[in-house]
């Protein structure tokens, strides 16, 4: 490839791009900034990790209160073998997953 094959407007753009920049200055700016946005980095995650550990406590509170409330039995059966039997239908969390299996095929249905 010789010089004439050489895109003129390529040329002046890499021309114009070579342009002296101060060594010193803008080396401690942009080390400046890379320290500024570090700290900021490790505060953001200081901070979430602070919210998780206020909020772990309420939040495990609520997980297994919603555990107790799902695995309550719908229908008490006296017979321990058929009690046995039927418990995965029959608590609240079986009703909850057939309504919103339900509520689902319905939305597919309408809106497919």
């Amino acid at each position: 490839m010789n010089r004439d094959d050489l895109n003129p407007a390529l040329q002046a753009a890499f021309a114009n791009a070579r342009q002296d920049v101060a060594g010193e200055a803008f080396t401690t700016r942009v080390m400046t900034q890379t320290d500024k946005l570090k700290r900021r980095k490790i505060i953001r995650r200081l901070c979430v990790g602070l919210l998780f550990a206020l909020l772990a406590v309420p939040m495990q509170d609520i997980a297994m209160a919603t555990t107790h409330v799902l695995v309550l039995s719908l229908i008490e059966i006296d017979d321990s073998l058929l009690a046995q039997i039927l418990a995965p239908v029959n608590t609240v969390g079986s009703l909850l997953s057939f309504v919103l299996l339900g509520l689902r095929l319905f939305y597919k249905r309408i809106f497919s």
